[in-house]
């Protein structure tokens, strides 16, 4: 993946699906410990992974798929 491809934001669990899209806006980097830390259950799996600087293209608020199942929301 490069900077300008499109990516999915995705979720697990009961209500999994996708709920938003958004453009990759950097190249990927090796992070030991991600600002974003506090939000993981298990930190141990955010430690010293790569990732990927994105911007949010669209938040799906009108359009969601949840489970393979898409919804429009007026």
């Amino acid at each position: 993946m490069v900077a300008g491809d499109g990516v999915l934001i995705c979720f697990s669990g009961d209500q999994a699906g996708i709920y938003a899209i958004a453009e990759i806006i950097e190249s990927s980097k090796n992070i030991e410990h991600p600002a974003d830390i506090g939000y993981w259950i298990d930190t141990s799996r955010a430690m010293n992974r790569t990732y990927f600087k994105i911007r949010n293209t669209c938040k799906c608020s009108c359009f969601l798929c949840i489970k393979g199942t898409f919804y429009l929301h007026w």
